[in-house]
């Protein structure tokens, strides 16, 4: 159960890292949760980075162990947490989507991002570290920030991060327990669904060519099937294409 325990520290380099090195020393429990304030060294997927200002956002880690799965399914846990935090937003207002592969975006702004790191033993998951950052309370970002948005932006509130991610917990262990009892068509239809710029023509970039594409699908590899003009197809992996 995730959040069954959950741990505090006002700093960290990352929660990420942390719960990597807790895993090294310690007996540790499926869903034990980390949270801070604040990032020393928050992490995005790649060489990215996480901008926060200390204590106005919710940033937390967990740890999975889908012994369920194997390691080439791993792309499920993605699913599962993107949908998790989708309809926790969806409490707030209308307008999120889930943006493939690690973000989530409030129109075409960026509210969240999760870095899921996995361990596999053999052709299992062994475990997985799941970091979550969630735009909460900041209003003002640097310039290299991209185009970042937060929840007090759009809903006018304020929010309290501990509170706040209780009610992501419970939509990640109602998400996770679907997947665990084998509802993963559903999660796929859901997670098209709520898919940013799916089945819509768009502008993407993969090195010096810019393209129309529109997203028909993800595989069971987390690869994206993009559809072009001259009706080609083109299956995406990870940082392949930059959505302009």
């Amino acid at each position: 159960m995730i959040g069954k325990e959950i741990r505090y520290a006002e700093s960290l380099d990352s929660t990420n890292l942390s719960l990597s090195k807790l895993l090294r020393t310690e007996s540790v429990e499926e869903g034990l949760v980390l949270r801070t304030d604040f990032q020393l060294k928050g992490r995005g997927y790649s060489k990215n980075h996480w901008e926060s200002a200390a204590g106005e956002n919710l940033l937390f880690s967990f740890i999975l162990k889908p012994h369920f799965l194997n390691a080439s399914e791993q792309f499920e846990i993605a699913k599962m947490v993107s949908l998790a935090i989708h309809g926790y937003l969806q409490a707030f207002a209308e307008g999120f989507k889930i943006k493939w592969p690690n973000d989530l975006f409030f129109g075409d702004k960026k509210i969240a991002g999760m870095l899921i790191e996995h361990c596999v033993h053999g052709d299992q998951l062994s475990h997985s570290i799941v970091g979550i950052g969630l735009n909460l309370n900041q209003e003002q970002f640097s310039e290299q920030a991209g185009r970042p948005i937060s929840l007090r932006t759009i809903t006018q509130s304020s929010y309290h991060p501990q509170t706040e991610m209780n009610k992501l917990i419970d939509w990640l262990n109602a998400t996770y327990s679907r997947l665990r009892n084998g509802d993963r068509r559903l999660l796929h239809e859901e997670y098209l669904q709520h898919l940013y710029r799916f089945d819509e023509w768009s502008t993407y970039q993969s090195g010096d060519l810019i393209f129309e594409g529109r997203i028909r699908g993800v595989n069971e590899f987390g690869q994206l099937l993009l559809e072009r003009k001259n009706g080609s197809y083109w299956i995406v992996s990870f940082k392949e294409v930059a959505f302009l």
